[in-house]
């Protein structure tokens, strides 16, 4: 699954990018509270909250803040190592990165008045649209 929100650049986009991975991490454990969330982010693959302690607690990972929460982790480089120890767990990963474009698609859908449109600016969005999903 990938997020649609990207990688923060300032404090203030860091706490927002925080309590939104916070609140969907949420939501996956009220749908399979027996699932392990892993989330792809930068270089890092980490679990959050529960699942972070639950991680740390079993396979010795080191435990972080993450904003009013915890997080543990590894390197994206030690996937596969990590992949083999984690082979008895139900882990689904959730990717964070390159979701921008889902933000700028849904923008420029909701911003499109049906009532008040020509056949020349319905055509100029589908170009602009196509030529985003084009660089993904």
């Amino acid at each position: 699954m990938k997020i649609s929100f990207s990688e923060p650049n300032s404090f203030l986009d860091r706490e927002v990018f925080i309590i939104k991975i916070l609140d969907i991490y949420k939501q996956k454990k009220i749908n399979n509270k027996d699932k392990i969330y892993m989330f792809k982010g930068g270089l890092f693959y980490y679990f959050i909250d529960d699942d972070a302690k639950f991680i740390a607690d079993k396979y010795g990972f080191k435990i972080t803040d993450f904003g009013k929460s915890i997080k543990c982790g590894f390197p994206i480089k030690s996937l596969e190592k990590y992949l083999y120890l984690f082979t008895n767990e139900s882990i689904e990963l959730i990717d964070t990165e390159n979701n921008s474009i889902n933000d700028k698609i849904v923008n420029i859908i909701k911003n499109i008045n049906l009532d008040n449109i020509s056949p020349k600016e319905s055509y100029q969005v589908l170009c602009e649209l196509k030529e985003l999903i084009k660089r993904e």
